[in-house]
């Protein structure tokens, strides 16, 4: 984020200027280091990487069960006539979810 990276004259053919942008990299790497802008960036993937995980399973298990399946299939019936909201749709699908998980 404060780190510029400098301009390096590179050729495969030649095999020239490899070393100068391996150093590059290296010091582009420890400067977001120390910085900490690389944790910052990983913390952001994380949690991304969370919410996506969480979707795709309950996607998943939507897709996976009859009973859900038909659910989420009569919501978007319902959205289509615009007798219900997204907000509504999902909360249905919720209702019809939760129960499993409950202990």
């Amino acid at each position: 984020e404060g780190w510029k990276p400098p301009v390096t004259l590179v050729s495969a053919l030649t095999n020239s200027g490899l070393e100068e942008l391996w150093e590059g990299i290296l010091e582009c790497h420890e400067s977001l280091r120390l910085s900490g802008v690389l944790q910052s960036r990983r913390n952001t993937q994380a949690e991304r990487w969370m919410w996506e995980h969480l979707r795709s399973q309950v996607q998943g298990l939507v897709h996976a069960d009859p009973s859900l399946k038909g659910i989420a299939e009569k919501q978007l019936v319902e959205l289509k006539l615009e007798r219900t909201s997204p907000r509504a749709a999902a909360a249905e699908l919720l209702a019809a979810i939760s129960p499993r998980f409950e202990r």
